[in-house]
């Protein structure tokens, strides 16, 4: 096919096919030209389900010739360039470490998801990898040469929370001596990670919805609107479907971002896969550090697999690096695990069960210094105060009275 081609299809594909039967069929034979259809059904479920498919835009059969051309011209101009290192976008599939089912079914989910370019809402416990799911989408889709603009929605404060995200003009607030495009103009023609999304206001909420509707920005101190092209991929480790229950978190931003769904699993679910990860991070560091650590004894082995790791593959990889500060000369070993690892604090306390309850394990652990315990659970110390005031637990409280709060 050519470099500046496009695919028109309507409402019956080639052979016979349904025009979306067609479209999984380009998709699953590695074709990244962009799709544009004819769509005599146009409810919310008919679109959803041609987006999950890979299509990137919509006519109706009456559309003027002129709208046809403009849709297929803005096709082209998002397309896959011919420059796609392919050799490289196959083998970044290899940082998925695990032969379990699924990570199998992950690897095997991420190319057709890459290949559209519909918002994806990425779910799973902290530390499962999310953020690596949402690179490795933008790297292997037609975005790949466009910016990858990650943003911690628990990190940005309210109050800077507009002039982060859509930017502002010289004069809008005091001190706002130039002109400054916010984070998603940055993101432009590339892919937006909204990780944490559930950590964000609902006033923030309503503000993003709008964007993401409008798909253009209007800088604070500004009169004109910028137009956004971005890919949307978002992240939570918290049940948003309970959290619309609780209106806490918006329906129509739910149902925008989550035009694809994917699930990490937490490790205590695939732990077939810890062997692999341990030899994968124990390579990773041996060649960092020119050091060659030699793997694992049976014993330490099989105490990490009987470990549950509730922060998942990310305490995983921390440990292997503690290990490494000053790593055996031989085999890993029970006792070259660190202090930590298996303490009934963290067995007991931070094992499955929320957030609360890792926050008090690493508020323990870290002899309550706020500092060393956001770094441990990977928080912001904004996020820190901010889970410490949900969950009622004052500054200086005792381990013992945290235990005994009713969750």
């Amino acid at each position: 096919m050519g470099r500046a081609a496009a695919i028109c299809l309507g409402e019956l594909g080639p052979a016979g096919l349904s025009s979306l039967d067609a479209v999984r069929r380009i998709r699953s034979s590695g074709c990244c030209a962009p799709v544009v259809l004819w769509l005599h059904d146009r409810r919310e479920a008919a679109l959803l389900e041609a987006l999950r498919a890979g299509v990137a835009d919509f006519l109706k059969q009456t559309d003027p010739l002129a709208d046809v051309i403009a849709a297929v011209g803005a096709s082209l101009s998002n397309r896959l360039p011919a420059a796609y290192p392919s050799t490289l976008a196959r083998d970044d599939l290899a940082r998925i470490v695990g032969a379990s089912q699924a990570m199998n079914r992950l690897r095997s989910q991420l190319p057709g998801l890459a290949a559209s370019d519909c918002s994806v809402l990425i779910s799973g416990e902290t530390g499962t990898g999310k953020d690596l799911a949402a690179e490795l989408i933008h790297s292997r889709s037609r975005r790949w040469r466009g910016p990858f603009v990650c943003i911690n929605c628990a990190a940005l404060p309210e109050s800077l929370l507009e002039s982060e995200l859509f930017g502002y003009d010289r004069g809008a607030f005091t001190g706002a001596s130039a002109s400054h495009p916010g984070r998603l103009e940055y993101a432009n023609r590339g892919t937006v990670f909204l990780d944490e999304i559930g950590e964000m206001s609902l006033h923030a909420q309503s503000k993003l919805l709008r964007v993401l509707e409008a798909r253009e920005v209007h800088r604070l101190g500004s009169n004109s609107s910028v137009p956004l092209d971005v890919r949307i991929v978002a992240a939570s480790n918290q049940n948003l479907a309970g959290m619309i229950a609780a209106k806490t978190f918006r329906s129509d931003l739910f149902f925008r971002l989550s035009v694809a769904r994917l699930h990490l699993p937490p490790l205590r679910e695939r732990k077939q896969d810890i062997p692999e990860l341990l030899s994968y991070y124990v390579g990773v560091l041996n060649r960092r550090t020119g050091n060659a650590v030699a793997g694992w004894t049976d014993t330490a082995l099989q105490s990490l697999i009987d470990y549950d790791w509730p922060g998942n593959i990310r305490e995983l990889r921390n440990l292997v690096e503690a290990i490494f500060i000053d790593p055996p000369a031989g085999p890993i070993d029970g006792c070259d695990l660190p202090e930590w690892f298996g303490s009934e604090t963290i067995r007991g306390v931070a094992a499955p069960g929320g957030d609360r309850e890792r926050l008090i394990g690493a508020l323990s652990s870290a002899r309550w210094n706020k500092t060393k315990a956001a770094a441990e659970l990977r928080w912001s110390r904004m996020t820190l105060y901010r889970k410490m005031k949900k969950y009622g637990i004052a500054a200086e409280q005792s381990f013992q009275s945290l235990c005994a709060v009713p969750r």
